[in-house]
C-alpha cells in the first residue's frame, strides 16, 4: 500500500511542478503588443538599456546598444571609466563598464554630441529578440530614418517608450487625448517592460525604490518650506547674448518637473501667447520662447547687465537650468553678464536633468537630493505673488494644459503623487532569489511536505498492520495453551 502512496506523492509532485514558462507580453506606447519567452535578447539605447541594468538586466541578456553614452554637451571620456564628468547626469563608471560588455552599434558617436546615426551592417551580426526605443509624442528619436531597416533585420516592430505622454487611448493622431508622463510612470513602465523581458529584479531594486521613496518625502518637506518663503521656481535653457532667445519649460511635458511639482514644488508654468491657429507652443510642445531682452523688461540697452536690476517677465527665484547648459550656467561669467538674472546671481538654481537620463528609481534619488538641497537654501527675491488653490497637481487635467504664464499651484498634499511615497519593506540582505529558485523552493517545500505525509501514513499503517499481527499471534499462543 506504502508503493501506491509514494507513487501518488511523485504524481502530486510532478502536478505542483513548473511547466515550461507562459510566454510574457507588454504593449508599448505605440500599442503594439510584443510577446516574449526564455530571456531574449535586446538592443537598446545606450540609456534605456542603464535604467533595465539598475532593474537588474545582466550582460548575457544586452545583445548590444546604440547612441551616444552621454548627455549632448557631455565631457565625458567614455575611454576611462573611472573618470569624472562634469554632468550629473552622466552615465556613472558602472553604467559605463556595463555598455562596454556589449556591442556598440553607434560607434562613431561620443559623448557631448547628438548621435543620430545606428551601424546596421553590424546590427545584422546580432541575435537580436527585441529593440528598445524612445521618442516624444508617438515619434522614435534619433534614429527615425532607420527603423525600415531595423525591423526588416529583426523581423518584428521595435519596441516604443514615449517618454513625455501617456493615456489609454493615448495614440498616434489622438493626442488631445495624452497627458504628461511622470518620472515614476517611466519607471513603472520600464519595470514591466524589465518583467516581461523575463529580467530576475533583484531584492536591491526594492531597496533603491525606498531610497527614493525617502527622497521624496525629504523634497516635499523642503517644497512646502519653499513655498512658505514664497519662492518661485522655472525651468529654462538660457539664450547666451542679449539678442539671443531663452526656451522656458512647459511642466506638463518633462517628466523630472512633473515630479518636482507631484511632490509639491512652487514651479511656474509657461505663456505660450497662442495664436488662434495654434494648439500648442510656437516652437512645438514643451517650450515658451522669449527674446533676452523681452525677458529683462525689453532691455535695449547694449548688454543684457545694464538691465539687470529691470522687472523680469516672470519674478523666478529658482532657476533649474537644463543640464545640456552646465559647463554655461556654473561660468561664473554666466550670471553676471550673459543672462544677469537676481537669482541666478544670488546663486539660487539647480540642474535639470531633461528627458530623465537613467530612467530608475536609483537616479530619481539622485535628482531629489541635489535638487532638495539647493531648494532649501533658496529664498524670495521678486515681489510676492499668489498661488492658485485646489489644483490637482497629479491629476489629468492639470498634466494635460497646466496653468496659465507665472501661475504655480498651492502647496496640498492631497494632490501630491502618492507612488513616490509608497515604500516597499526594508529586507535584511539585498541578495536576491531569482524567480525560478523561488518557485522551486515552493514546489520542494509542498513536494516535501506531501512525501513526509504520505510517509506518516504509510508508517502508521505498518505499525497498524504490526500490531494486528502480534495480536494475532498472541491469539494463536493462547488457544494453544488451552488445547
Amino acid at each position: 500500500m506504502w508503493k501506491s502512496s509514494f507513487a501518488l506523492t511523485l504524481f502530486l509532485i510532478a502536478g505542483v511542478a513548473p511547466a515550461s514558462a507562459a510566454p510574457r507580453t507588454f504593449t508599448d506606447d505605440l500599442g503594439v503588443t510584443h510577446t516574449f519567452e526564455g530571456k531574449p535578447k535586446i538592443v537598446a539605447w545606450s540609456y534605456l538599456a542603464i535604467s533595465l541594468f539598475h532593474l537588474g538586466l545582466k550582460p548575457d541578456q544586452l545583445a548590444g546598444v546604440y547612441g551616444q553614452w552621454g548627455g549632448e554637451a557631455s565631457d565625458l571620456d567614455v575611454t576611462d571609466p573611472t573618470g569624472e564628468s562634469s554632468f550629473i547626469s552622466d552615465p556613472s563608471p558602472e553604467d559605463l563598464q556595463f555598455l562596454a560588455s556589449t556591442v556598440n552599434l553607434s560607434p562613431g558617436c561620443l559623448p557631448g554630441e547628438r548621435c543620430m546615426t545606428i551601424d546596421t551592417t553590424l546590427l545584422a551580426d546580432v541575435k537580436v529578440d527585441a529593440f528598445l526605443t524612445l521618442g516624444y509624442r508617438h515619434e522614435v528619436r534619433y534614429i527615425t530614418e532607420y527603423v525600415p531597416e531595423i525591423e526588416r533585420i529583426t523581423g518584428k516592430p521595435v519596441i516604443f517608450i514615449d517618454v513625455s505622454q501617456t493615456g489609454p487611448d493615448c495614440r498616434p493622431g489622438n493626442d488631445d487625448r495624452c497627458y504628461g508622463k511622470s518620472m515614476i510612470d517611466l519607471i513603472n513602465q520600464l519595470r514591466t517592460l524589465a518583467e516581461a523581458l523575463g529580467i530576475d529584479i533583484p531584492r536591491s531594486v526594492d531597496n533603491d525604490q525606498r531610497e527614493m521613496c525617502e527622497a521624496a518625502a525629504e523634497f516635499q518637506q523642503i517644497a512646502g518650506d519653499a513655498h512658505s518663503r514664497g519662492v518661485r521656481a522655472m525651468a529654462a535653457y538660457f539664450g547666451l547674448g542679449p539678442d539671443e532667445s531663452t526656451f522656458l519649460a512647459n511642466p506638463p511635458d518633462d517628466m523630472v518637473l512633473r515630479m518636482f511639482e507631484e511632490l509639491g514644488l512652487p514651479l511656474m508654468h509657461v505663456d505660450c501667447a497662442l495664436e488662434a491657429n495654434q494648439t500648442s507652443c510656437p516652437l512645438g510642445f514643451f517650450w515658451e520662447t522669449v527674446s533676452n531682452r523681452a525677458f529683462f523688461g525689453n532691455c535695449t540697452a547694449s548688454t543684457l547687465a545694464e538691465c539687470a536690476d529691470a522687472q523680469p517677465k516672470y519674478p523666478v527665484d529658482f532657476w533649474l537650468y537644463d543640464d545640456r547648459q552646465t559647463l554655461d550656467v556654473l561660468n561664473p561669467e554666466f550670471a553676471q553678464s550673459t543672462f544677469p538674472d537676481k537669482a541666478l546671481r544670488a546663486g539660487q538654481y539647480a540642474y535639470w536633468a531633461i528627458g530623465g537620463g537613467a530612467l530608475s528609481y536609483r537616479h530619481a534619488t539622485e535628482i531629489l537630493q541635489i535638487v532638495g538641497a539647493a531648494l532649501s537654501k533658496a529664498k524670495r527675491i521678486h515681489r510676492g505673488t499668489s498661488c492658485i488653490p485646489e489644483v490637482d497637481v497629479s491629476g489629468i487635467a492639470h498634466r494635460t494644459v497646466g496653468l496659465d504664464g507665472g501661475e504655480y499651484a498651492c502647496f496640498d498634499e492631497d494632490f501630491h503623487r502618492d507612488e513616490y511615497l509608497e515604500c516597499p519593506a526594508v529586507y535584511s540582505s539585498d541578495e536576491s532569489l531569482e524567480t525560478g529558485a523561488v518557485v522551486g523552493i515552493v514546489v520542494g517545500a509542498i513536494a516535501g511536505a506531501i512525501l513526509v505525509a504520505c510517509l506518516a501514513v504509510a508508517a502508521l499503517r505498518r505499525k497498524k498492520s504490526n500490531a494486528q499481527k502480534d495480536l494475532s499471534e498472541s491469539i494463536d499462543s493462547v488457544q494453544k495453551e488451552t488445547i
